[in-house]
């Protein structure tokens, strides 16, 4: 389960970018064998999660936090749907609700179809993935990583430093760490407990990170040639592998 910027599915990456400086972020789908960039969803998104063959975005349409809605489309950008009204910055989905912060006034959950609306605790978020159970998120005054359980007990601090950006997949969570200029960290991996802290891999991750089976991606800005490079890194069973460049795009 990852942070909401970057996603691998099929052949195909999805990620969020602002198309020119000033402008509203947007989705986009990069097929990765042949470079083909569409833009499926804009009017200032940002974030997206895909779950079970749906892409749930939130978008202000101009408006800013005050009309940050929850909606759903498919994997082409096809079939949106408006799935409830809100003040939205964060959010994550498991097989159970989905989870958000809504308007700095706490986490709060509801059903896949926007119904039932629960307030879980007053914590306001930067991010927030929900995994096995649990709510992993950062808390929006101190950047430090914290988990709760999906009913709202049980809360626990992780770390007790400022973490930029991260995905978790039971039993490690992997993330990065603010840094200045925004020039990035190396990528670090600890167990869902907060122990076993260690960095995994020395490279200057800046933006987002993604998990899979078997690799890790992330992203770093590139000042010199002024891109976007997304690395690879095979990464299985806590052991790290082959690193390469996997892709790169031009804003």
């Amino acid at each position: 389960t990852d942070t909401p910027l970057l996603r691998i599915k099929g052949d195909s990456l999805y990620y969020i970018d602002a198309p020119a400086p000033g402008t509203a972020k947007a989705v986009y789908k990069v097929n990765t064998a042949t470079g083909a960039k569409t833009k499926i969803a804009g009017a200032g998104v940002p974030q997206f999660i895909i779950h079970n063959n749906y892409i749930y975005y939130t978008a202000s349409f101009g408006q800013g936090l005050s009309n940050n809605h929850l909606y759903r489309m498919d994997l082409n950008g096809n079939n949106k749907t408006k799935l409830m009204n809100g003040k939205i910055k964060n959010f994550t989905i498991d097989s159970q609700a989905i989870y958000f912060e809504d308007g700095n006034t706490g986490i709060f959950k509801v059903s896949h179809t926007g119904k039932n609306k629960t307030k879980l605790t007053n914590d306001k978020v930067t991010a927030l993935i929900a995994d096995e159970g649990w709510i992993y998120y950062s808390e929006a005054n101190s950047q430090k990583l914290y988990k709760i359980r999906t009913n709202g007990t049980s809360k626990k601090a992780l770390t007790s430093i400022y973490v930029k950006t991260f995905v978790v997949e039971s039993p490690r969570i992997f993330y990065t760490l603010q840094s200045d200029f925004n020039y990035g960290t190396s990528v670090y991996a600890m167990k869902t407990d907060g122990k076993h802290n260690k960095s995994i891999i020395d490279a200057p991750a800046n933006f987002a990170l993604h998990k899979t089976e078997s690799a890790i991606y992330f992203s770093a800005y590139n000042g010199l040639n002024k891109n976007y490079d997304f690395f690879k890194q095979v990464y299985k069973d806590g052991r790290i592998g082959a690193g390469k460049l996997f892709f790169t795009i031009n804003p």
